[in-house]
């Protein structure tokens, strides 16, 4: 689907702008994609208008009250969406060494009541009101279609434009891994993979997220054991009771209403089990370490 004669984006896939608690105007939501690419189609997808807030289409309409707006919402298993943004916030925030917009938790596992209910907010309220909002301008599909042409089909003719297909191999920031950390300590610290044996330097912290990797020179003991207890709290596997994730299939199938879609999930079994693999570490950071 990728145009660059036809679409703009910021570079980054999720620009979050209004889910920020200060609103700000047009230009300064302009200012976040190149000057040159202004009369293109700005892409932003951002999960956390439906994730995080109730109030997003209303921001969106305000902010844009000019421009034409067209809303595409993608639905997914609501099973794989609970789990996928666990993980993601793993890589993206709480789990990463350069996040620093907030405090960072000593612990973040789904063990913990309110861990899990930060995962069990309600979107349909925010599909709700994109569609109240927005109308005929809001359009809804699951997931497969990305994968199966009827979205690159269905979206061209809203759009006007011919679309390429979708390319899952050049899918960014690709999920669904639990990210760890290696710490060189005062003696540095050997690691395998993939049959191949690295060194972490003394005293380096790498964080171990495939592409949202990164290496810190310098770790304090300290600062390194509090990031290696975080590592330790992340959930890998979870074996839950059906009924306590009942509120995700209410949602899923409110969801579903909202945008005029079958309903992908319509029950649950009585015991739910989700797993995710280790991170690995990509070429550019393993290039950046020393070969043994």
């Amino acid at each position: 689907m990728r145009r660059p004669d036809l679409f703009a984006s910021t570079g980054t896939k999720e620009v979050n702008f209004f889910g920020q608690v200060k609103l700000r105007g047009r230009s300064s939501y302009l200012s976040r994609f190149p000057a040159e690419d202004h009369r293109k189609i700005l892409l932003d997808a951002s999960p956390s208008y439906i994730q995080n807030r109730d109030d997003a289409a209303e921001r969106i309409r305000e902010v844009l009250a000019g421009d034409a707006v067209t809303i595409a919402i993608l639905v997914r298993d609501p099973l794989e969406t609970f789990f996928s943004h666990y993980l993601h916030e793993l890589k993206s925030t709480i789990g990463r060494p350069s996040w620093r917009r907030q405090e960072r938790p000593r612990s973040f596992s789904l063990d913990d009541p309110a861990v899990m209910a930060r995962y069990l907010r309600p979107r349909a309220p925010a599909v709700a009101g994109f569609k109240r909002v927005f109308g005929a301008d809001c359009h809804g599909w699951h997931m497969g279609a990305l994968f199966d042409g009827r979205l690159r089909a269905e979206l061209g003719a809203v759009l006007g434009a011919e679309l390429g297909p979708f390319d899952g191999t050049q899918v960014i920031n690709r999920g669904g891994f639990v990210p760890g950390y290696l710490y060189g300590g005062a003696q540095g610290l050997h690691f395998e993979q993939d049959g191949a044996r690295y060194r972490v330097p003394p005293r380096a912290l790498v964080f171990v997220a495939e592409e949202r990797s990164e290496i810190q020179a310098y770790a304090t003991p300290e600062e390194a054991a509090a990031f290696l207890r975080l590592g330790e709290s992340f959930t890998r596997d979870l074996v839950l009771q059906g009924d306590a994730l009942r509120p995700l299939l209410d949602d899923h199938r409110a969801v579903c209403e909202a945008l005029g879609l079958a309903p992908l999930r319509q029950s649950l079994q009585d015991v739910v089990r989700l797993s995710a693999p280790p991170a690995r570490l990509p070429p550019r950071i393993l290039c950046r370490l020393q070969l043994i």
